[in-house]
């Protein structure tokens, strides 16, 4: 069939196919996200597909297996946000120190790499009993930290996901724009930053826009452990990572 159905696929989405002899009448394919824990929704070109529980399970083990595999990792080059330019769309591995609901539409994803952003990042208020994870951080970890603010399916997504501080994420076609003028939620009191970095991932799953929950195991997750431990990088000294119950 000559359709939309899997416009927004990813490298490493799992596919299934039924009767793959082309010209076989009832012939068709579905794929899930790739993405561990990730939902069932399957996008398919038949309208009558039904999952089972091992289906399910399938499923899952496919998705456990692919985000181990160094093959399908990186369908392109992550950008770690010491490199990261105003106005340009990129790929973010990053680990989550906290989270907040800014409204029904928007998240505030609160993360670091370990590097720097060059330029100034806008500072997004949240109300403290709102944020899941700390509300405050240190000094030099407030220098390192991203806000991410993420709309519309990737709420639901960040929900679904059970994405909890200390998790590390893969964030796709992510959009680093300047100013403050179309932040959700900003008060009076918040001052307007024209001149400061927001981190926006829209709505949509265009261009394989995104958020992957990644496993420790991840070669994506070494990856990140590898580039800090590099004396290459003077921007990095003894980066911790944090897990769940330590991200202070």
């Amino acid at each position: 069939k000559t359709d939309n159905h899997f416009t927004d696929s990813l490298t490493g989405n799992n596919a299934r196919g039924l009767r793959y002899q082309i010209n076989t009448f009832g012939f068709s394919v579905v794929t899930f996200s790739g993405t561990v824990g990730g939902g069932m929704e399957p996008r398919t070109s038949s309208k009558s597909l039904q999952l089972d529980e091992d289906d399910r399970r399938t499923i899952e083990e496919l998705r456990a297996w692919a985000a181990c595999q160094a093959l399908l990792s990186s369908v392109s080059a992550a950008v770690p946000l010491s490199a990261v330019q105003p106005n340009a769309y990129f790929d973010l591995i990053c680990q989550l120190l906290a989270k907040a609901s800014i409204d029904s539409t928007c998240t505030l994803l609160r993360v670091w790499d370990g590097t720097r952003c060059p330029h100034a990042l806008l500072k997004v208020i949240v109300e403290p009993n709102s944020t899941e994870g700390p509300s405050s951080f240190s000094k030099y970890k407030e220098s390192h930290i991203a806000n991410v603010l993420v709309y519309d399916n990737h709420v639901e997504v960040s929900r679904h996901l059970k994405v909890r501080p200390g998790a590390f994420l893969r964030i796709y076609n992510l959009r680093a724009i300047p100013g403050s003028s179309r932040v959700p939620g900003l008060t009076s009191s918040q001052p307007v930053e024209l001149d400061h970095l927001a981190f926006h991932l829209h709505g949509g799953t265009s261009y394989g826009r995104g958020i992957q929950l990644l496993p420790e195991n991840s070669p994506d997750v070494q990856e990140l452990r590898r580039f800090h431990r590099s004396d290459s990088f003077s921007n990095v000294t003894h980066i911790r990572y944090v897990s769940d119950s330590n991200v202070t």
